[in-house]
């Protein structure tokens, strides 16, 4: 029976007392395989020996080829893994104590410094490039260890949430460089959260009858007649038909404002809702509220025409998914069409037989957005393939109700002006060419010291909490910092850097 070529070293060095002081490679070198047995050459030409490659994930096979490399006269496994006269457990451990493969202790330096001066980005960053390049022997342990330093900075999410983001961008910065979560063993700590926070989104709540008025909302009359329309769709069936309605909302109009309400009067009827938004920020204004991603499962990656969420239907977010009778989701505007379309399959996918038949399984869907706002971004987009991909485009369009609202609830008399200028902008007004604005005259200052004494008065700088209220905004980082050196050189005393 033929043998490997390792067991028959073995067996070389035990008999062949030149082998004695020979690694595996220089018996490759100086000797021919029979296919069962090492030979001297019978000349002494010269002759070039290797190992195969192996990929660091698998650690085992990665500190045996390391060992194999330095190891001299071994005639067995435990030779190999002996070091110094000590014999150990594995190849990873002896190759560590041997100093052929960096230990963790290595990567924990490299972290514990970063975690003292970084921000979290800034970690996750790193975390990903020591495993992209480095191959750390246990990049698990390196996870649960410093997860918590890696975790965005958010007050209204859980630790679960937050490390399903952070996964998530280590992720995305591993499929970039040819990597997976896989490979570095870590898809184990990806799957476990995803079950966690499917069982973290409850819907279950309170039940009151579903005629209880809207309570602690103030609605205007176009806000209250929003409120009542989607209730009422909300009462019906899933197997009813579409049910899908779209608010516009001018910055100021109180568009969230009125999405909590209505998430307020369908969990008093009973109702099971789930609020979700665009972005991180916006989901913190909405009650419950969730990034559409985290929610959803959607992919990183460009989203097309063809692409499906990460939900199986027994799972708990799918089965979360199937139950839900309302989303309610904000900021629409900023997301392609092929993310909306991408949710309408998931959600026909996880449904029953009966309510699949109808666009997003007749679950009342409810979108809040402004088209003077963002709009979804294209890398290297024109300006019309930005248009071409938004919502508007998609063919779910058409079938959705659309409701405005146009009154400022936020701006005084004084403001009216300025408000009104923003809007005609946003309106495609007030250019004098295609790229380029009108600005008012009134609206402008002559020297950037006049802006910085209206915003940061003698009197602003002496009120702590009025300071905390005011800002100047800038394009560049390089900008705010010449214009904070200017605020601070108003303040009185003198300046001391705190390292």
């Amino acid at each position: 029976m033929p043998r490997s070529k390792l067991l028959a070293y073995f067996d070389l060095v035990k008999t062949c007392p030149r082998a004695k002081n020979l690694t595996w490679i220089e018996v490759a070198e100086q000797f021919h395989f029979n296919g069962s047995a090492y030979e001297l050459f019978k000349n002494n030409g010269r002759r070039i020996a290797r190992i195969y490659s192996v990929s660091p994930k698998f650690s085992e096979l990665y500190a045996l080829r390391k060992l194999l490399f330095y190891t001299r006269g071994a005639s067995s496994f435990e030779d190999i893994r002996t070091v110094r006269g000590v014999l150990y457990e594995t190849f990873m451990e002896a190759a560590a104590a041997a100093g052929y493969v960096e230990t963790e202790k290595e990567w924990e330096d490299c972290l514990d410094s970063a975690c003292e001066t970084d921000m979290p980005t800034d970690i996750r960053r790193l975390y990903a490039q020591i495993l992209l390049y480095c191959h750390p022997t246990n990049p698990v342990y390196l996870w649960e260890k410093y997860k918590q330093a890696m975790r965005p900075r958010s007050i209204t999410e859980t630790d679960d949430q937050l490390d399903m983001r952070s996964i998530d961008h280590i992720d995305s910065i591993l499929t970039r460089n040819g990597m997976s979560l896989e490979d570095c063993g870590l898809k184990v700590i990806r799957d476990n959260l995803i079950n966690a926070l499917g069982n973290e989104i409850s819907l279950e709540r309170e039940t009151f009858e579903y005629d209880t008025p809207v309570r602690n909302f103030v609605l205007t009359r176009a806000q209250q007649k929003i409120v009542d329309t989607i209730f009422a769709a909300s009462l019906t069936p899933k197997t009813n038909g579409n049910k899908l309605f779209y608010i516009d909302g001018k910055a100021g109009c109180g568009k969230t404002y009125t999405l909590n309400a209505l998430i307020d009067r369908l969990e008093k009827a009973g109702k099971k809702v789930l609020a979700t938004a665009s972005t991180g920020i916006a989901a913190t204004l909405l009650k419950d509220g969730r990034t559409a991603h985290s929610l959803f499962r959607l992919p990183l990656k460009s989203l097309n025409s063809l692409s499906v969420a990460n939900v199986d239907a027994s799972s708990p977010i799918g089965q979360t998914l199937n139950a839900v009778d309302v989303i309610v989701w904000d900021e629409i505007s900023m997301q392609s069409r092929f993310v909306l379309e991408c949710v309408e399959r998931l959600l026909r996918d996880v449904a029953s037989p009966l309510a699949s038949s109808s666009l997003f399984a007749g679950v009342t869907l409810v979108l809040g957005g402004d088209w003077c706002q963002f709009l979804p971004v294209l890398q290297g987009a024109t300006r019309q393939e930005t248009v071409d991909i938004t919502f508007k485009r998609s063919e779910l369009w058409k079938y959705f109700k659309t409701f405005t609202l146009d009154e400022n609830m936020r701006l005084g008399l004084d403001d009216r002006e300025h408000a009104d200028w923003l809007l005609s902008v946003g309106l495609g007004k007030n250019f004098s060419d295609e790229d380029n604005i009108v600005i008012p005259p009134s609206f402008c200052m002559a020297t950037e010291a006049d802006i910085i004494e209206w915003v940061y008065s003698a009197d602003i700088l002496k009120d702590p909490s009025t300071l905390a209220k005011v800002a100047l905004l800038t394009v560049r980082n390089c900008d705010a910092e010449e214009l904070n050196s200017k605020v601070l050189e108003r303040l009185p005393g003198a300046c001391v850097d705190i390292i």
